[in-house]
């Protein structure tokens, strides 16, 4: 037993679980195997008596007695309490001492440990949990079962007499097994409770059999590497001088941070090196800026770009559904109901305009992107340049773009000659998750719980004004003016966990638009974007204060048609997304822990900005093969994604757009 918890790793018969835990040897046997129950009871009371933190019971019988299941009971507060489960057959419960490990002043400090093969399957002589054992009632009912666990208990190899070594088989040899782990844990964290570290072993463990705790596994298999790592969800202390006061961020195991200014994070040498507490306090290292987000191409989200002209349905009722039948030639559309068979659809991407009188029309959006929807001089807008280019962001009012995938309303007047006036209001919401499969969760080395709640949903307003003025044939200018208002990011960052670090900003954003009709089939725009935003840090969050922060995007795009055939297109854009262009924050994390128990922080002035900002270079060519069908090649140059300097990503996409 003594081999299995603690034998030397000097390359000699085994290594022990914990090689270096120290070994109290408590004889309460005869050289036979056999003695009483007050033996054992006295051997238990002079173990923790004489500061034994975990005391291996390989040792079992049919029956306890009062003066054992008192011993137990006063060592619980301060040992871990470690028996084996028995040998006479996984159809019987276990035996005594384990059966006190849910009895009154023991629930908590006790594991009950069985036996499994080298497949992982119960031993068929290893007693097992059943449902019995009960104790309490509601919340409190505690049953065998739930402190119940196994380990490899079959031909398993140590440290025998006269210096010999053997192999032997049964839950004697899975019990020290499981002692060992708790070694561990305590070596690592002196200061956890018995019942921490039962705890701790318990939820760390590798479910076995039937889903969750069951009635032959209980917990299941014992891991020392998980047991080793964060349990319960970490977290990183922003306040506090002891872990037991401290304040801490969201949780690292869901910790994701994506948008404009990432960049900026993965420069922090403080979020690189940060202390992270489990559920019990345990202190741990992880690199938080590696779950920063890279804006770099995604085939898959440029192939979310609407390419097919599907007639959206919405289910109203049973067998009724309400048709949009949208036509992007046609100022105003239609929508109808129609009954048919038992099926539902979901309404997505719709955009609907209705002329009103002969200066105003009315517009609304559901689901779907603003681009070209409310400021006319969008290169999305622009029948020579729309679906060339993969991104074109700035051509796109970046600042509008904040409530994509939500819903708007607005209106479009004509206030003069050649001048329009648009009022629109857009707002979005993120959705909120119950189904942990449907959430967004990220598994990495500190995570042993799956947190599947959305700590940061995200919702932005904006109220849009703007004025479009045709000065001559040749010649489009735009202002667009728009007030936004996000929670839970900051120029639509995406905040997750431990990354959860806005509260809420206002933004005001001024956007002036140009388009060129140069002649002979080339036309041009131009565009130019900024912003001043208030920003409030979230309570609890990395980030101490937030200043005001100034952002700005802008671009050029050239078009040419006819370039091969009369019915082709080829254009070329260069831009500088939505970045920071000034601002900095505050970070404040915990990065250690001292001697004596004194949590140890850090603190940087975080520049926001970045020294080098992306710049895009995209080429987009289309031309109609058919009468039905057009095709449609993109490329796309990011140099220095998200500001980070020599990061660079390139993309290609070829479409086809088929019709009906």
């Amino acid at each position: 037993m003594a081999g299995i918890v603690a034998s030397a790793n000097n390359g000699v018969g085994n290594t022990g679980v914990a090689p270096t835990a120290r070994i109290l040897p408590v004889k309460v046997l005869s050289g036979s195997g056999s003695g009483s129950t007050t033996d054992v009871a006295n051997g238990i009371t002079w173990a923790w008596q004489q500061g034994a933190r975990v005391i291996n019971m390989s040792l079992g019988g049919s029956g306890g007695t009062p003066d054992l299941q008192t011993a137990i009971r006063n060592a619980a507060p301060h040992a871990v309490l470690v028996a084996a489960a028995g040998n006479s057959g996984s159809t019987l419960p276990p035996g005594f001492p384990a059966q006190y490990a849910t009895a009154s002043g023991v629930v908590g400090s006790m594991l009950i440990v069985g036996s499994v093969n080298s497949a992982n399957t119960i031993s068929s002589f290893s007693q097992t949990p059943g449902s019995g054992g009960c104790t309490g009632t509601g919340a409190a009912r505690r049953c065998w079962r739930d402190f119940y666990v196994v380990a490899p208990g079959e031909n398993i190899l140590s440290a025998y007499k006269d210096g010999l070594y053997a192999r032997m088989t049964g839950t004697s040899m899975a019990t020290p097994y499981v002692s060992g782990v708790a070694a561990l844990v305590l070596g690592k964290t002196p200061s956890l409770t018995p019942a921490q570290v039962v705890d701790i072993i318990k939820r760390s463990s590798i479910d076995l059999g039937a889903t969750g705790v069951d009635n032959t596994y209980g917990w299941g298999l014992v891991s020392p590497t998980r047991a080793l790592q964060p349990v319960g969800g970490a977290s990183v202390a922003v306040a506090g001088s002891t872990a037991s006061g401290m304040t801490t961020s969201g949780y690292v195991s869901n910790a994701v941070h994506g948008g404009s200014w990432s960049g900026a994070l993965q420069k922090s040498s403080v979020l690189r090196k940060a202390a992270v507490f489990d559920a019990y306090g345990r202190d741990f290292t992880a690199d938080l800026t590696a779950n920063v987000g890279s804006g770099a191409f995604s085939a898959l989200a440029a192939s979310d770009i609407t390419v097919l002209a599907w007639t959206p349905q919405v289910h109203v009722s049973e067998g009724l559904y309400m048709t949009a039948l949208l036509d992007d030639g046609e100022v105003n559309s239609v929508v109808a109901l129609t009954q048919h068979g038992d099926r539902e659809s979901g309404l997505h991407d719709v955009f609907m305009a209705m002329r009103i009188n002969e200066d105003t029309t009315v517009m609304a959006g559901y689901d779907t992107a603003t681009a070209g929807r409310l400021n006319a001089l969008d290169v999305a807008a622009d029948p020579d340049m729309a679906g060339l280019f993969l991104s074109a962001s700035a051509l796109n009012s970046p600042y509008l773009a904040l409530t994509d995938g939500g819903t708007f309303t607005g209106a479009v007047t004509r206030i003069g000659e050649g001048l329009t006036m648009t009022i629109a209001h857009a707002w979005s919401e993120e959705e909120v998750y119950s189904d942990p499969m449907d959430a967004f969760i990220t598994i990495d080395d500190f995570s042993m719980d799956f947190v599947a709640e959305v700590t940061n949903p995200r919702s932005a307003k904006s109220t849009v004004a703007g004025l479009q003025y045709k000065a001559n044939d040749w010649l489009d200018l735009g202002l667009t003016t728009t007030m936004t208002r996000e929670t839970n990011s900051l120029l639509g960052s995406m905040e997750q966990g431990a990354l959860s670090l806005i509260a809420e900003s206002d933004t005001v954003s001024l956007g002036l638009s140009a388009r060129l009709d140069l002649g002979d089939g080339w036309s041009a725009s131009a565009a130019w974007s900024a912003g001043q935003s208030t920003v409030t840090a979230a309570e609890g969050s990395l980030f101490a204060e937030v200043s005001s922060v100034t952002s700005q995007a802008y671009g050029l795009a050239l078009s040419k048609r006819a370039v091969f055939t009369d019915e082709d297109t080829i254009g070329v854009s260069v831009s500088r997304p939505l970045h920071i262009s000034d601002g900095e924050a505050l970070v404040r994390a915990s990065t250690g822990v001292s001697a004596g128990g004194q949590i140890v922080y850090a603190e940087e002035r975080l520049k926001l900005a970045s020294e080098t900002p992306e710049t895009q270079y995209e080429v987009g060519y289309s031309t109609r093969l058919s009468e039905q069908t057009t095709m449609g090649v993109s490329a796309l140059y990011q140099q220095n994604v998200d500001g980070v300097a020599g990061e660079h990503a390139a993309g290609v996409m070829v479409r086809m757009r088929m019709e009906f």
